[in-house]
């Protein structure tokens, strides 16, 4: 067995123990790994010598030292359900009863939503209906190099599929006007600034922490350049916040914040030609939409300083946003550029190929929407990174099923 095998062999070993009184039953564990590899059952010998070795260093571990390590292997100990479980999940956030909670979920409709993107919206929404608070589903449309027709109605047919039902449906290129007003408000505060420097003249000096000239500009030839902007070609200027240049988090050193990009948008066509760059668009849209809480995958977590930076300097009010560690599913291609690539190769069937997590992948294998809504919660809100197997999805899928499904015997020869 390979190292993954081992190591998938002792969660089995852990599950198993902690199920049954601290100790692990080597018929279960081999019923497990081989149902997985059934390609091991050619060396049954071996690997029954080595499950023994792993279920005997298991039955060795006291039940707190079995919770801990399955969790460091990314299973559901008894301990982390009871952490997780629907009435605690959101105590962190120390919300007071009456409180006003408004949340939302931001996706980009530029592919298909899988198994993660559940996870940000089923936990957002959760949590706005724990506290009868409000949920926003808002497109992240202002790349329209990005944003495609068919994807707005694929995530919203997708999360209707979930059981979610959003309190509002916003689209951030709804807002370009309003975008507009606050980046000139930037810019007469002198919290921004116009750069007409040259792409690689730009992105050495953000790696070496040192300003260009343009920052230097006053207010006035700002405003001038920035009217300037929005006929002028892609690439000869772009608008900068002013914000730490030799910060140790990168994203603070002069950002762009608006800059030229050349495209027909699905929804408003050729209205507008200068967009918001992401940090800009998502700290602003969850200022107007008056969002009070959010929670995300923890990529996004090295932003936030700069999401807040911004709210402060446009005076917005200032959202919390915890994040949570995203979670892999073992042997699973979640990159939608990557898929996207493999389903034009004609190497998966589709974005629905039964070997992906994407939600209408899912759908088609008989997942039921409940099944994924407690996968996503068993999971938790923790920071640890986790590598998850199809078992742990089955599981309660299985747990659903079993309760509605009809049994039938078959005799062949009654004698």
């Amino acid at each position: 067995m390979n190292d993954s095998i081992k190591k998938e062999a002792e969660k089995y070993a852990l599950e198993n123990a902690i199920k049954f009184k601290g100790r692990a039953h080597i018929g279960a564990v081999i019923g497990k790994v081989l149902g997985a590899h059934p390609r091991l059952k050619k060396k049954s010998k071996q690997i029954n010598k080595e499950l023994h070795k792993i279920i005997d260093k298991v039955n060795d571990y006291s039940k707190e030292e079995q919770e801990e390590r399955l969790e460091e292997l990314g299973g559901a100990s008894e301990k982390k359900k009871v952490v997780n479980n629907e009435e605690t999940l959101f105590d962190f956030l120390e919300i007071r009863e009456g409180q006003d909670v408004r949340t939302a979920y931001p996706p980009e409709p530029s592919k298909y939503p899988h198994i993660g993107h559940a996870k940000a919206i089923i936990m957002n929404y959760e949590l706005a209906k724990k506290y009868s608070g409000e949920f926003t589903l808002r497109f992240e449309d202002t790349n329209p190099d990005l944003a495609e027709k068919e994807f707005y109605d694929i995530h919203l047919e997708n999360y209707k599929w979930l059981g979610i039902k959003p309190d509002h449906v916003d689209y951030a290129s709804d807002h370009m006007d309003e975008m507009y007003e606050l980046a000139e408000k930037l810019i007469k505060d002198n919290h921004a600034y116009m750069c007409t420097c040259a792409g690689e003249d730009i992105k050495k000096k953000r790696f070496d922490g040192e300003e260009c000239q343009c920052r230097y500009h006053l207010v006035n030839k700002n405003l001038v350049l920035w009217d300037e902007m929005f006929k002028s070609k892609k690439g000869k200027m772009i608008l900068r916040l002013k914000g730490v240049m030799n910060s140790v988090n990168t994203t603070l050193r002069d950002p762009a914040i608006f800059r030229v990009i050349d495209g027909k948008h699905a929804r408003t066509g050729d209205k507008y030609r200068v967009w918001p760059t992401y940090d800009f668009e998502n700290s602003v849209m969850d200022g107007l939409g008056k969002i009070t809480h959010r929670l995300r995958s923890k990529e996004f977590e090295i932003r936030l300083e700069l999401q807040e930076l911004i709210q402060g300097m446009l005076k917005l009010p200032r959202t919390k946003i915890e994040h949570f560690a995203r979670f892999n599913l073992e042997g699973v291609e979640s990159s939608g550029r990557k898929i996207r690539e493999l389903v034009q190769k004609k190497k998966l069937m589709g974005w629905d190929d039964p070997s992906l997590t994407t939600i209408v992948a899912l759908r088609r294998r008989g997942f039921q929407p409940k099944a994924i809504r407690d996968f996503v919660r068993s999971a938790g809100l923790t920071k640890n990174e986790a590598t998850l197997t199809w078992d742990d999805l089955y599981v309660h899928n299985k747990r659903l099923l079993d309760k509605k499904s009809d049994r039938y015997f078959f005799i062949d020869d009654a004698k």
